[in-house]
């Protein structure tokens, strides 16, 4: 029987996420038939895309990261800009590791990683909630993550994933409000997971 006494969510073998929904089929909400018929979802008014320039901090190890920043008002202006979806070491930021067999870290313990070479990437930009879409509910969704991600809407946490490059939902009806609105995103490089990825593949990370 395995016993881990772990502070972090990252190094908790019996933790792979909170508050992300189940795992479902893709659909996309339209406001008519015709339009559903017509399948063009990025045309529907029930859909905003947050793919594009994002605020982005990287610290080396989690001991340098901005602790607070997921906070409404925090100053990211001084932060560089990074496009999502995309790999932060494609864009100036840490290194892309190859490996055939074995993992991109030294010190192996399972399951904890190392806290000395655990890059973070520190996330955060505004999306606007419409009118239209007062009383209905809304979902966050990412296409993918690597390797573990927190999740803030409004300085409130909204909960975490830890699964490598699959798609992941939030329901952060309770969390938005009309106007502008605040997602800050906390990104892990290695994670307990990571000791699951004995493969041959480039080892990148970022949403």
């Amino acid at each position: 029987m395995l016993t881990v006494s772990a502070a972090e969510d990252w190094e908790n073998p019996a933790k792979f996420a909170e508050g992300r929904l189940p795992h479902r089929a893709t659909a996309y909400p339209y406001p008519t038939a015709a339009e559903a018929l017509k399948g063009d979802f990025k045309a529907s008014t029930w859909y905003e895309s947050l793919n594009g320039k994002w605020k982005f901090n990287y610290s080396a190890k989690p001991s340098e990261r901005p602790k607070d920043f997921y906070l409404t008002g925090y100053d990211v202006s001084s932060w560089g800009d990074i496009n999502v979806p995309g790999n932060w070491e494609m864009q100036g930021y840490g290194t892309p590791i190859y490996v055939n067999v074995g993992f991109g870290f030294l010190n192996r313990n399972p399951p904890f990683t190392t806290h000395d070479d655990n890059p973070v990437g520190s996330y955060k930009r505004t999306f606007d909630i419409p009118a239209s879409w007062d009383g209905r509910k809304v979902f966050l969704h990412f296409g993918g993550s690597t390797s573990g991600m927190y999740v803030w809407v409004n300085g409130k946490k909204v909960g975490y994933v830890q699964s490598t490059k699959n798609p992941a939902e939030f329901d952060i009806t309770p969390y938005i409000h009309q106007g502008k609105n605040d997602i800050a995103c906390e990104v892990y490089r290695w994670t307990d997971g990571t000791y699951l990825e004995d493969q041959d593949f480039w080892r990148l990370s970022g949403l």
